[in-house]
């Protein structure tokens, strides 16, 4: 358990990532970043999560776009392993971020999940609570 991953619906996500992996290479965090999304490819995100069960992430950054549901979705997927699941909204289509917030804020009672915040500051802020957990 000694990396994170950052998981993203899609490859135009990796512009928002930028500060996040700054705080985490500074950190000398070991991390990965896979793109699944829980709405146009669901079977690859289902694939990912069982193979994430098995390598034992200490935390998973999953970052939720417009109404994305991922971070919930790995939540409960995980939610009885030891890893860390931790939802950021991102800001840059429809609500400005609000439709992730309540796509993340809403998940059912018993499912663990951190939210961090929207955009640029729940990255930052997603990035300082990892760098807290390996201390």
């Amino acid at each position: 358990m000694d990396k994170v991953l950052i998981l993203v619906g899609s490859k135009s996500d990796f512009k928002s990532l930028l500060d996040i992996e700054l705080l985490l290479k500074a950190s000398n965090i070991k991390y990965e970043i896979e793109v699944a999304s829980c709405h146009r490819d669901l079977d690859k995100l289902y694939k990912l999560l069982c193979k994430i069960k098995k390598d034992e992430y200490r935390a998973i950054v999953a970052i939720a776009n417009s109404v994305s549901n991922m971070p919930s979705i790995v939540a409960s997927y995980l939610k009885d392993t030891e890893t860390i699941v931790i939802g950021v909204g991102l800001d840059d289509k429809g609500m400005n971020g609000i439709d992730s917030l309540l796509s993340i804020n809403t998940i059912p009672k018993g499912v663990p999940l951190v939210n961090t915040g929207v955009g640029k500051v729940g990255l930052y802020n997603a990035g300082v609570f990892v760098t807290k957990l390996f201390k």
